[in-house]
């Protein structure tokens, strides 16, 4: 682990200390905000959080102003991850953001006009995956006109009202895979999943991707034992080993009546 004090973006705020961490070949930069004093009054509103899907060509200058919509940053540290980038904050949520994050519970949160999606700070890997359980898709064609993106999709309501208010998707990601662009939905429920699924609308939608399931998990030093036990033997069927030892028990035998003839013979010899 290094600390090196070197500036983000252009022109790095005098209010930031920061530190870059290699962690599994990715590139972790954590910041830490000087001016970080909570007052009583806010300690209720200090929250962690972990966001998903900002866009990687967003600067950390840009992330940490966009923040400031959302609150007072006291720490932040980012992970690029291809086209995304996620983002762990501590932050002092302004009253309304922290309803919707403690009390309705929302699973995304428009960032500088982007919605992207955000989790309690202390959630697991396997917690903000479960989240993915329940998800589809809608292929957005490309001859798609703003008038159904932002004016009247389904019965006078946009596009973007429509997954939240009629499809009831929790949380929503656009993706552009081979020039073509698609809109991933996540739901709460396989119940909220088929409801969505059997409304009708103009573009198609289909199911994402099955739900998601734990898969066994092997280690790299148990996977490096099995490979040593394994090296000089040669793997026999369960048919030749109960024929190998059947054969050893007929062995056996053969050689106890052996001894016994011999053992009689002398006897004999002895009494004549």
């Amino acid at each position: 682990t290094s600390s090196n004090p070197t500036p983000i973006g252009t022109s790095p705020p005098n209010v930031v200390t920061q530190s870059e961490d290699k962690i599994k070949k990715s590139k972790v930069t954590r910041l830490t905000v000087n001016n970080n004093v909570v007052h009583t009054t806010q300690q209720g509103q200090v929250r962690t959080i972990m966001i998903y899907d900002i866009p990687s060509a967003w600067s950390h200058d840009d992330i940490l102003n966009k923040l400031s919509a959302w609150g007072k940053v006291l720490e932040i540290s980012f992970k690029p991850q291809h086209r995304f980038q996620s983002v762990w904050v501590k932050i002092i949520l302004r009253p309304l953001l922290d309803t919707e994050f403690i009390v309705t519970k929302t699973w995304c949160q428009s960032l500088g006009g982007f919605y992207v999606r955000w989790f309690p700070g202390h959630w697991k890997l396997k917690d903000r995956k479960e989240r993915e359980r329940f998800q589809a898709k809608i292929k957005i064609p490309g001859d798609a006109t703003d008038q159904q993106l932002f004016g009247d999709y389904y019965k006078g309501r946009p596009f973007i009202q429509f997954l939240s208010t009629i499809l009831k998707a929790k949380s929503y990601l656009t993706i552009l895979d081979k020039e073509q662009k698609y809109v991933i939905l996540y739901f709460e429920s396989q119940k909220d999943l088929h409801a969505a699924l059997e409304v009708e609308q103009t573009w198609s939608m289909t199911v994402s991707q099955t739900p998601f399931q734990k898969k066994s998990y092997q280690s790299g030093i148990d996977k490096k034992k099995n490979l040593k036990s394994l090296k000089g033997k040669k793997a026999e069927p369960k048919s030749s080993t109960s024929s190998n030892k059947s054969r050893d028990k007929s062995k056996k035998l053969n050689n106890m009546n052996d001894d016994t003839r011999s053992l009689l013979k002398l006897i004999l010899n002895l009494l004549t």
